[in-house]
């Protein structure tokens, strides 16, 4: 099992100092030109639910690893594709705009990113 928390993270947060102000941020942009790992970061982590923006550029899980996770999940790429496998062999090609829910008992993994450009995903973890 691979545990996000030890994928180093930039700063994304967006933050309001008070209630009625309001934050906007780009889920588009502050993207490294080069990344060695998936890049996570964490938009919103409010009670039981997280949402997280994930950036792969022609990454794939490491081989026999499988992200175990421990919450409801809806993923949707908003630019670019990839392949998810599920636990034990059920791929699910995903491209822009195409999103995917599954609950906490599956396992999965980043079977392929299909390219070496960008892949923005937004993940809601509750």
């Amino acid at each position: 099992m691979i545990s996000r928390d030890i994928i180093p993270k930039a700063n994304l947060k967006i933050r309001a100092r008070s209630r009625n102000e309001i934050k906007k941020g780009n889920l588009y942009e502050k993207i490294p030109k080069k990344l060695s790992k998936e890049l996570f970061n964490t938009i919103v982590l409010k009670n039981n639910c997280k949402i997280e923006r994930i950036i792969s550029m022609g990454h794939k899980t490491p081989k026999g690893k499988w992200y175990n996770q421990n919450k409801n999940e809806f993923v949707m790429i908003l630019k670019g594709s990839a392949e998810l496998l599920f636990f034990p062999d059920k791929k699910y090609p995903n491209d822009t705009k195409q999103e995917i829910l599954h609950n906490d008992t599956k396992q999965e993994i980043l079977h392929n990113d299909k390219t070496s450009k960008k892949t923005i995903w937004l993940a809601v973890f509750y």
